[in-house]
């Protein structure tokens, strides 16, 4: 198989072991301590993975700004971890763009809305098939987005493969139905950030829709969410 992804339920069972292998924290004292290398905005990285390893990263990032986390450059089988702002590696958080656990040497990216200062990243090593696997990481901010206005719905597309990202400013406190309608294919997913919560569609569902309601927050600026068609459609 090249360039599929991994099957999600043989993914979901594998998990637990990898947030351990990846722990920087892990106690077991027979497997070696990980080293946490630290990543800058904007800078990518060239690193290596050994065979069944595994790499711990950590970032700088500001609360509310969208990154998108890249792997290019594959040289073998090595897949993208987010665990947030989690510097325990024990829980991952969800992409809102999600184009990680592929075959191969597909390229892997996650886009999401950092909650937190400190963003923390695992690579995987486990199915690479040689001695070790190269590899670059980059964490970039998303700086650009087409601004929806509340109530006022626009025909759009996203072409195969593709996805396309949207915000909007509300309220926090009010609650809000986001939804794509006179879909062409139901293949096309819908996810949407209520903060740093994911709201994540059916596949097969048309139309798509969420009802969300912001949290408060802090600050008096307005409140910002995203949503994302992640496949091939049109809508």
């Amino acid at each position: 198989m090249t360039g599929g992804r991994r099957h999600r339920s043989g993914i979901a069972a594998s998990l637990a072991m990898v947030a351990s292998a990846l722990s920087c924290t892990n106690e077991n004292i027979t497997q070696p301590r990980l080293t946490l290398t630290e990543l800058t905005v904007g800078v990518p990285l060239t690193d290596k993975v050994s065979r069944g390893g595994a790499k711990v990263y950590a970032a700088g990032v500001s609360p509310g700004v969208v990154y998108r986390v890249s792997v290019t450059g594959l040289t073998d089988d090595v897949d993208l971890y987010l665990f947030g702002g989690d510097s325990s590696f024990s829980s991952l958080v969800p992409c809102l763009i999600d184009g990680t656990i592929f075959y191969n040497t597909t390229p892997e990216d996650c886009t999401l809305i950092a909650g937190y200062s400190k963003m923390f990243i695992g690579i995987d090593g486990t199915y690479v098939s040689g001695s070790t696997a190269t590899y670059t990481i980059e964490v970039l901010p998303v700086t650009s987005s087409k601004r929806l206005a509340v109530s006022t719905p626009i025909p759009d597309s996203v072409a195969g493969g593709g996805d396309t990202l949207y915000s909007v400013a509300v309220t926090p406190g009010t609650s809000y139905t986001v939804s794509i309608t006179g879909l062409t294919d139901s293949a096309a997913g819908l996810n949407v950030a209520d903060g740093v919560q994911v709201h994540t569609s059916f596949p097969s569902a048309s139309p798509k829709d969420f009802t969300v309601t912001p949290r408060t927050r802090c600050s008096t600026s307005p409140w910002t969410a995203s949503m994302w068609p992640q496949r091939r459609a049109t809508l």
